[in-house]
């Protein structure tokens, strides 16, 4: 069972080489939602091939057999060794660790951005202004939430940069790219060797909300990379907001989505060609997947004889 996970794992490694060489050219927006499809589907292979042949060991166990001897349920059709057998299970427990602590982690963030929204007394439109020295914007999702910008933020910008940020970071709320953003994490958390590939989604969202803030200032890509590079250069690093809250306009390679924005936006023919590929290898990566389904069947025919 076990080398099904070269299959998925080895069309991670593929896309991403084929984003990075740019290979594989997909809008923003499409290459979000392809690579959040492939990232989800990879780790929800490798958490259930490692699950089934933990649960084959257990089972399998003289203790656990006397009980069930009565009714045959397997996990695999052949016996798991005892190795094979002892590795899975640690390497499931420790996912399932991993991936509560992550959800745990994504919560906390949530709630500590939604109590700093409701701490933030001074608006201006439908931002909330943190009176504050350092610099940063964010955007907090779901109930509560909102677009945060400190005061120093909006004094290092002029007036067309602070629409950029305000429709930066509108487009991340909109688009809700902070789902694409957990997808990604808890699907680290179960796989750490997916974390290149979730960078790559990072990337992908902010140049989606690039691309929205470029459409709302009338198709202004050059305004757009400049208020991408001075925010960028203004924050220093320090966004200011709590993990796990949402997007930053100074987040992702920063010299890439500068770089993108002053070059022409795709085709849309190239990125429906770059879709249509990336959709071939989404598929073939779930494959890995579905080559378990005999090992399923091989269940059911167990159970009671």
């Amino acid at each position: 069972m076990s080398w099904t996970l070269l299959i998925p794992a080895a069309l991670v490694a593929v896309t991403w080489l084929a984003f990075e060489t740019r290979l594989l050219r997909l809008g923003p927006k499409m290459e979000t939602a392809a690579a959040t499809v492939l990232i989800a589907g990879v780790a929800a292979t490798a958490l259930w091939v490692v699950t089934a042949i933990a649960a084959g060991f257990i089972l399998e166990l003289p203790p656990v057999d006397s009980v069930f001897g009565w009714c045959r349920i397997r996990a695999a059709h052949r016996e798991v060794g005892f190795i094979v057998g002892m590795v899975s299970l640690v390497l499931s427990a420790i996912m399932v660790i991993r991936l509560g602590c992550a959800i745990r982690r994504h919560r906390r963030g949530l709630r500590s951005g939604r109590e700093i929204c409701e701490q933030l007394g001074s608006t201006t439109g439908d931002m909330l202004v943190a009176e504050s020295g350092r610099l940063f914007a964010y955007a907090v999702p779901g109930r509560g939430g909102g677009v945060v910008v400190s005061s120093a933020m909006l004094d290092a910008l002029s007036d067309a940069e602070r629409h950029v940020l305000l429709a930066h970071e509108r487009a991340h709320l909109s688009h809700r790219h902070h789902h694409n953003m957990v997808v990604a994490e808890l699907a680290v958390a179960v796989l750490p060797i997916l974390r290149p590939l979730a960078n790559r989604i990072e990337l992908a969202t902010e140049r989606a909300a690039d691309e929205s803030a470029a459409l709302s200032m009338s198709g202004d890509r050059p305004l757009v990379a400049r208020a991408i590079a001075k925010a960028a250069i203004a924050s220093d690093g320090s966004s200011g907001r709590p993990t796990g809250t949402g997007l930053s306009m100074s987040g992702g390679p920063v010299t890439r989505r500068v770089e993108a924005m002053l070059e022409p936006d795709l085709d849309d023919s190239v990125s429906k060609m770059g879709m249509a590929a990336a959709v071939v290898l989404v598929l073939v990566a779930w494959a890995g997947s579905v080559v378990q389904l005999h090992h399923m069947s091989g269940l059911l025919s167990h159970i009671c004889g």
